[in-house]
């Protein structure tokens, strides 16, 4: 569809680019190809990319100037910051993010998730279903999660706040595969810029944390949208399990460090620093890096429950069964959280 230049766009579309020289072109025509009944705009912040990134990305903006906005930075800035400008210089009320790697796979991506938002003004983020791609092993994965659940989608403010950074949901959103409001985050990244200063990448921490306490209700479309690449250089892909342990660590802290930004009391960061301590034991489990937990939660305050986990996973046994019953995982879990409340 043709964009009236004097018409404010519906939702931007943020795309972000660092030597994707390879990718990019596959990206940005799975946004050009999106069949919408609303006006959007495609902004794409490359990060000073030493390959023929931009090169490409100037191609598409020639090509289509009314849709495709290109914000170039001078000198590579990381994303955090390439994220921060990207959203405040978005003329949308919604956004949506995709990285310069990944690419959505249905035409009608944005439709679907713009028209849910318009029609429930309680609903502030929405996620759908997406594919996995892994160029080391080139396997496309397949991530079904029909009936993804989470208590976001019937609490918000602060109590939505504190299940989210208890993880309390069946599965993480994919950035990607998401839409959501903007004035949310707005307000996330003006009140808690320290959430993205800290010494971790990504951006779905403060996503979660400003729509959670500042937006609405989450909504989940069951259908495969998106293509996430995992690749050598990519966030999500770890050369070994402890590295994969250590990275689930970090962001386990991050959650600790927003929690404090959000000046939550003693027995809600309490509550959380359990359940998250709780999820790393079993990423430990699944991995089979028990030692490097055991070491780690040596330096935290836990309390007799995660000892009383802690010896009993001692067994061999134990770890067995655990192993078989993965597939249950997200049971034992709340049997668990049951036994402790």
């Amino acid at each position: 569809m043709e964009i009236n230049n004097n018409e404010l766009p519906l939702i931007s579309v943020l795309i972000f680019a660092y030597n994707h020289e390879d990718y990019i072109e596959q990206t940005i025509k799975s946004v050009i190809d999106q069949k919408c009944s609303f006006s959007y705009e495609i902004l794409i912040s490359d990060d000073f990319s030493t390959d023929k990134t931009l090169n490409i990305i100037k191609k598409y903006q020639i090509k289509r100037p009314d849709l495709v906005k290109i914000i170039a930075n001078k000198q590579n800035l990381g994303l955090n910051t390439t994220f921060i400008n990207a959203v405040k210089k978005a003329k949308g009320n919604f956004l949506a993010i995709l990285g310069g790697d990944d690419y959505w796979i249905i035409n009608n991506k944005l439709e679907m998730e713009v028209q849910l938002l318009l029609s429930n003004k309680e609903i502030f983020y929405v996620h759908t279903e997406f594919k996995t791609f892994n160029e080391s092993t080139k396997k496309i994965t397949n991530h079904c999660n029909k009936n993804w659940h989470s208590v976001l989608m019937e609490k918000k403010g602060k109590k939505a706040l504190i299940e989210m950074l208890c993880h309390n949901w069946s599965g993480y959103p994919l950035s990607s595969s998401s839409c959501f409001r903007k004035a949310p985050l707005l307000k996330g990244i003006n009140n808690h810029p320290e959430i993205l200063d800290y010494n971790l990448v990504g951006e779905g921490t403060i996503i979660h944390s400003s729509m959670t306490y500042y937006g609405g209700l989450y909504a989940f479309i069951p259908i495969q949208t998106a293509m996430y690449r995992i690749r050598k250089e990519s966030l999500s892909h770890y050369k070994t399990k402890i590295e994969q342990f250590n990275y689930q660590k970090k962001y386990f802290l991050l959650r600790l460090f927003t929690a404090k930004t959000y000046e939550l009391n003693k027995n809600e960061i309490k509550k959380i620093h359990f359940r998250g301590m709780l999820n790393l034991y079993q990423t430990a489990l699944g991995l089979n890096t028990i030692n490097e937990f055991q070491i780690f939660q040596k330096t935290q305050n836990t309390g007799i429950w995660i000892d009383i986990i802690i010896y009993i996973s001692k067994f061999i046994v134990f770890r067995v069964v655990y192993k078989i019953t993965r597939k249950f995982r997200s049971k034992i879990k709340k049997i668990l959280r049951n036994l402790i409340k």
